[in-house]
Formats: C-alpha cells, sequence, structure tokens
C-alpha cells in the first residue's frame, strides 16, 4: 500500500481546508451554533396547566363538596395549575381546541350523595365514574394531570376513612383517539417535506451550475424573474408528488386522519415544500461552492429540527428557544399540521400560521430574485 500517495489526498485536502477561511469558520461554528440551541431547547419548561373543571351535579344543596374539596386537592398537588369551571363539556371541549386549557375532568351527577352512602356504610354497586379528558399528544402535561388526579383523590378518601367511591376513567376529546403518536407523525410529515424539497432543490441547482446549464440560461435574454419562476415551478411538480407520497404513507401505514382536515394538511406542507424550494435556490445562488451551500443546508435542517416543535411543543420551550423557532417556517407549519391532526382545528383557527408561512414564501422568492444572478456574473 503505498501511504505517500493516501497521506497525499490527506495533505490536500487539509491544506485547502484551512486556506478556505469561510469553510474553516464553518466548521468551527457549526457545532458550537449546535451545542448552543441544544441547550436551549433540550429542557422544556413546563408552563401553566390549565384545567377545566365541569361539574354535572346542578343542585346546589350539596352535602360534602367533594368538587370544591377536589379542586383544593389538585391546586396542593400541581404545580402551576391554573383551574377553570365551565358550564359543560361542549363549551370546554371548544377550549381546548383553542388552547385555552390542557385537560377537562368531568364530575358526574349525584358524585356527593354516592360518597355519603359509602360514609353510611351501605355498599354502593357502582362507583361514580369521574371523566378525565386529557391531551395524550404531550405526555409531560398529561401525566402530571393523571397523577395529581389519582393522588387528590386518595387523599380526599383518607380523610373520609373510606376507599374511593369514585373512579377515574378516561373521555375522548374527539370520535378517535389521539396518541402520542399523532403527535409525532404530524411534526415528522410537516419536517420531512421540508427537508425533501430543500435538499432536492439545492442538488438541481448545484447540478445545472457545474453542468454550465444555470450559466447558460442567465446569459440568454430571460430575466432573473423568468429563471428563478421556471425553476420554482419545476420543483413545485416534485415536491407535490412527494407530499402525495407522505400524505397516503400516514394514512394508509400510520392510521392517520382520512376526512376533509387532509386537504388543509395539504395546504400547509404545500407552502411549507414552497419555503424549502425557495431556500434551497437561495443557498444555492449565495454560495459559489456547493459544498458550503449544502453544509449550510445542515445546519438550518438541524437547527430546525431542535426548535420547530418536533420534539415537544414550541410552548414548552424555554424563551430563548421560542425566539429562535420564529425565525424557521418549519415552526408554524408543524404547529398548524398538529393542530389540524391532533385537535381538529379549522382553517380559520391556524390562518395566523398560513400567512406566516406565505410571508416567508414571499420573503425567500425575494431573496431568491436578487441573487439567482450572484455566484454566476
Amino acid at each position: 500500500m503505498r501511504w505517500y500517495k493516501i497521506f497525499g489526498i490527506t495533505k490536500r485536502i487539509l491544506i485547502s481546508f484551512f486556506k478556505d477561511p469561510k469553510l474553516l469558520i464553518i466548521a468551527i461554528l457549526a457545532p458550537l451554533i449546535l451545542i448552543l440551541v441544544f441547550s436551549v431547547t433540550y429542557r422544556p419548561e413546563i408552563g401553566d396547566i390549565k384545567i377545566a373543571i365541569v361539574d354535572l351535579e346542578k343542585s346546589h344543596s350539596k352535602q360534602l363538596n367533594i368538587v370544591d374539596s377536589i379542586e383544593k386537592l389538585l391546586k396542593e398537588n400541581i404545580k402551576k395549575v391554573n383551574i377553570v369551571k365551565y358550564d359543560s363539556i361542549e363549551n370546554a371541549k371548544d377550549a381546548f381546541k383553542k388552547n385555552k386549557i390542557d385537560s377537562i375532568i368531568v364530575f358526574p351527577e349525584k358524585l356527593d350523595e354516592t360518597v355519603f352512602i359509602k360514609l353510611s356504610g351501605i355498599p354502593i354497586e357502582k362507583p361514580a365514574e369521574v371523566i378525565l379528558y386529557n391531551d395524550e399528544t404531550d405526555k409531560l402535561k398529561s401525566s402530571i394531570i393523571s397523577e395529581g388526579l389519582e393522588k387528590s383523590i386518595i387523599i380526599l378518601s383518607q380523610s373520609f376513612g373510606i376507599e374511593p367511591a369514585f373512579v377515574v376513567s378516561k373521555g375522548l376529546f374527539f370520535n378517535r383517539d389521539i396518541s402520542n403518536q399523532d403527535f409525532w407523525n404530524s411534526a415528522i410529515i410537516s419536517f420531512s417535506i421540508f427537508m425533501l424539497s430543500l435538499l432536492f432543490s439545492l442538488s438541481l441547482i448545484s447540478s445545472e451550475k457545474v453542468d454550465g446549464l444555470l450559466q447558460s440560461i442567465i446569459s440568454s435574454s430571460m430575466t432573473s424573474f423568468e429563471i428563478l419562476t421556471g425553476y420554482f415551478i419545476g420543483y413545485l411538480f416534485i415536491n407535490f408528488i412527494q407530499i402525495v407520497i407522505l400524505l397516503s404513507v400516514y394514512i394508509f401505514f400510520f392510521k392517520g386522519i382520512l376526512s376533509i382536515s387532509i386537504f388543509l394538511v395539504f395546504i400547509f406542507m404545500f407552502l411549507l415544500s414552497i419555503c424549502g424550494n425557495l431556500l434551497g435556490i437561495l443557498l444555492s445562488s449565495t454560495y459559489t461552492s456547493t459544498v458550503r451551500s449544502f453544509q449550510i443546508a445542515v445546519i438550518i435542517m438541524l437547527i430546525s429540527l431542535l426548535i420547530s416543535g418536533i420534539f415537544w411543543p414550541t410552548s414548552s420551550l424555554p424563551f430563548v428557544g421560542k425566539i429562535l423557532s420564529y425565525l424557521f417556517p418549519t415552526s408554524f407549519a408543524i404547529e398548524a399540521v398538529r393542530g389540524i391532526i391532533t385537535k381538529e382545528n379549522s382553517f380559520l383557527q391556524v390562518f395566523p400560521n398560513f400567512l406566516i408561512l406565505c410571508f416567508f414564501c414571499f420573503l425567500y422568492y425575494f431573496l431568491a430574485l436578487l441573487f439567482i444572478r450572484k455566484t454566476v456574473d
């Protein structure tokens, strides 16, 4: 084995690396930036836990005030809890869809009467059923609420010297059981289309530059707007196919939603793919070196992966993490898609996210328009 030739290649790589100040800066700053971003996002903060209480007992002559006692114990057992009372389950569910509450506790009719009978020593055929509607997509909060409620019931029962006269059962917010898997899937399909659109447009533009096709187009009589629009439409067709494939896999293999809501999901994924396309064109137009543009793209994707709400909701991020998440379109798209899938949000409820994504599309289009000729001219 001719080691001198092997080390000759190694020497050339290292010399070219250290002679390129931009590449050197990227190589040094990239891990520092990623560690910094991870340090401000890996430890999610638990904000106020908002619990809705619905008391179905309409009678004012309550003997033991069980609901008030449970409410008091919940405040003692759960930190940062904020309890709001609603007069009906429908109103409480509507508040959940609007992100005003995290869970709902429904106390049945004749709860006080059931506990009073239990205290009297008379056997009861069936314990009263307290229904807990929990947001299972947020495992951290849902487990805190479940444990807090169970603990409160045990403490209350022990204070009476009886076994629990009521049990907690799980209720469904919607027609189907929303699980933590839906939380992950909604984020994964959104981030996947952003990553694919960014890498495809970046690689295809870089290939056009290497083959000299981009130079020949720019040297023609075509305007920057015409050139950019031509590439943009071509890449969108590719992304359209990718979105259809992703959604098909989500529906048939991961048992995702199959309703009119899927069209809303498609709209947001399509907008996110536009952002990825234009960002890829912008990066390839900004940097002469294909390697450098791919390095920047990888850094953007990794940062976006950490702060876009994939691993935990953006609302649980520390303050610095929230600020950083606003700089990436993925945060707003994932939030909207997750709301549509897990909370059945309407278009009106996710309309602010729609406008923000449109803003990112126009911003990237404008910047790509400015830089499309830069590396060639």
